[in-house]
């Protein structure tokens, strides 16, 4: 089931995460290709997306602990 997470929209207003599915760093700042459940997709920074469970579930697939971790080059899944 996607998940529900509010970018600053109205409260009757929500947005679901599918899932990430890629990930790139812009100069220092680690960023993350988000999917939405209308197919949307949309590059959020770790601030925004750490909290997310989608987040554990990427770093699983890339063999992760943490997104320190993850290498400095763009990868996609």
């Amino acid at each position: 089931m996607p998940e529900p997470y509010n970018f600053g929209a109205p409260d009757n207003q929500e947005w679901f995460v599918d899932d990430l599915v890629g990930h790139c760093w812009y100069s220092k700042n680690l960023k993350f290709k988000v999917c939405w459940s209308l197919r949307d997709i949309t590059w959020k920074s770790l601030t925004t997306c750490k909290d997310l469970v989608a987040l554990d579930r990427y770093l699983e697939l890339q063999g992760m602990q943490c997104p320190a971790q993850l290498a400095g080059s763009s990868k996609l899944i």
